[in-house]
C-alpha cells in the first residue's frame, strides 16, 4: 500500500497542495468478481448492499455474475444486508444465505449482533452514499469489533474509459453516484472514518478476453475502471 510517508498525508500530519505519490497496488486481470472472491474464500463475510436492485438480480444470477451469489459460494459464512425491502424480498429467492433489512449506518440489528465477520464488503456501493465519511464511521462504531476488515470496491476516477471520455468532451457517468475516487482519496476517506487501507488492486468489472486490456493495463494498472481496497481499524 502506500508508504508511511504518504500516510502523513492521508491522516493530516502534514500537507502539501501539489503532492505527487505513487500509485499503490497491482493489476488483477480476471476482474472484480474473481478478486473479491479470492480475497474472501473461505472467510466469515457481511455483504453490505447485497439485493442490488431487483429488476437485475435474476438476469445476474443466470449470467452468474451475481456478486452474493458468488460471495456465498466461497466463503464461510455469510449474512447480507440492504437498506431496500424489494431487493431483499427478490434476493431471498436465489440465495440460502441470511439476509437482512437493514441501513448499518444507522443501527447494528440485534440480529446482526449475534455475528462476528472476518471481513465485510462494499460492492460499488460508497461512491452512492451523501457522506462516504460519516458512513463507513457508523459502521466501525456500530459494529463494536464485530467487522475486522472492509474490502470497498469503486469506480476509479483516473480510468481509461473516463479519459477517452475527457477526451471527446463528455463526462461518463453513473447519474447516481456522488464521487469519483482515487486510491489516495479513498484512503483519506477510509482514515477520517477510522480505517487504514492496507492492499490495493486495480482491474476491470468482469474478465475479458481481449490481451491489448491486458497488456495496456499490465503497463499502466491504474487506468483499470475499478479500484479495490482493503482496509482494517486503525486503532
Amino acid at each position: 500500500m502506500y508508504s508511511e510517508e504518504d500516510f502523513k498525508y492521508i491522516r493530516g500530519e502534514k500537507f502539501s497542495a501539489g503532492l505527487k505519490v505513487d500509485f499503490p497496488g497491482e493489476y488483477f486481470k480476471s476482474g472484480r468478481l474473481k478478486l473479491i472472491e479470492n480475497i474472501v474464500s473461505n472467510k466469515a463475510v457481511l455483504h453490505i448492499g447485497c439485493a442490488d436492485h431487483p429488476p437485475l438480480i435474476q438476469k445476474k444470477v443466470e449470467e452468474n455474475n451475481w456478486l452474493h451469489a458468488n460471495l456465498e459460494r466461497v466463503s464461510k459464512k455469510i449474512v447480507g444486508v440492504d437498506i431496500s425491502e424489494k431487493g431483499i424480498d427478490e434476493a431471498r429467492k436465489y440465495t440460502k444465505s441470511l439476509l437482512y433489512k437493514a441501513n448499518v449506518a444507522e443501527q447494528w440489528s440485534s440480529d446482526l449482533s449475534s455475528h462476528s465477520f472476518d471481513i465485510a464488503v462494499l460492492g460499488e456501493i460508497i461512491e452512492h452514499v451523501d457522506d462516504p465519511v460519516s458512513f463507513l464511521k457508523q459502521i466501525k462504531k456500530n459494529s463494536n469489533g464485530s467487522v475486522k476488515k472492509l474490502l470497498i470496491t469503486a469506480p476509479n476516477a483516473w480510468s481509461f474509459l473516463n479519459i477517452r471520455s475527457l477526451l471527446r468532451g463528455k463526462e461518463y457517468i453513473n447519474t447516481d453516484h456522488r464521487f469519483w475516487f482515487t486510491p489516495f482519496t479513498l484512503a483519506k476517506v477510509l482514515d477520517r472514518a477510522g480505517w487504514k487501507a492496507s492492499r490495493c488492486w486495480y482491474t476491470e468489472p468482469f474478465y475479458s478476453k481481449n490481451p491489448i486490456i491486458h497488456c495496456s493495463r499490465k503497463l499502466f494498472p491504474y487506468m483499470s475502471e475499478t479500484i479495490v481496497i482493503e482496509a482494517i481499524c486503525s486503532d
